[in-house]
């Protein structure tokens, strides 16, 4: 992975850490620290997080759901729909539109499918297999 990426991931980390319930009390302590003594927190907390197999998948799953949800808010921004026009679209409410646009629930394929139905958008998914071939999938449902 190039280094440029690697950073990237390690904030993602810190974000996930930042999102549990028991390590905000933590972050608030750290942060009033780092005002107080000019800590590098970023490092402070890379040297308290394991770099274990389990919170590399967490931080993936953090990247994905933010990732996911930038596209759902690019899409609709360039569209020039409101909430309340997604959420009429696909006989919902816009409480609805503002949950799937939250990036701190989880992301479920019926909810991007959903909304990206409401904003008449098109999509592809490619997953890369380990044997190196691959297969896309559209919004249509088709194998391509």
């Amino acid at each position: 992975m190039a280094r440029g990426n690697s950073k990237v991931l390690n904030l993602h980390k810190y974000e996930i850490v930042q999102s549990h319930f028991l390590i905000l009390n933590f972050e608030f302590i750290i942060l009033n620290l780092s005002e107080a003594s000019g800590a590098d927190v970023l490092k402070f907390l890379d040297s308290i997080i394991p770099d274990t197999a389990e919170v590399q998948l967490i931080g993936q799953q953090e990247a994905m759901r933010i990732m996911l949800t930038q596209v759902l808010r690019d899409a609709r921004s360039s569209s020039n729909m409101t909430q309340e026009q997604i959420a009429a679209a696909v006989n919902k409410d816009a409480e609805w539109v503002e949950y799937v646009e939250d990036c701190n629930h989880p992301m479920c394929v019926d909810d991007f499918v959903t909304y990206m139905r409401a904003l008449g958008a098109c999509f592809e998914i490619t997953v890369n297999l380990p044997n190196g071939s691959s297969v896309k999938l559209d919004s249509n449902g088709a194998i391509i």
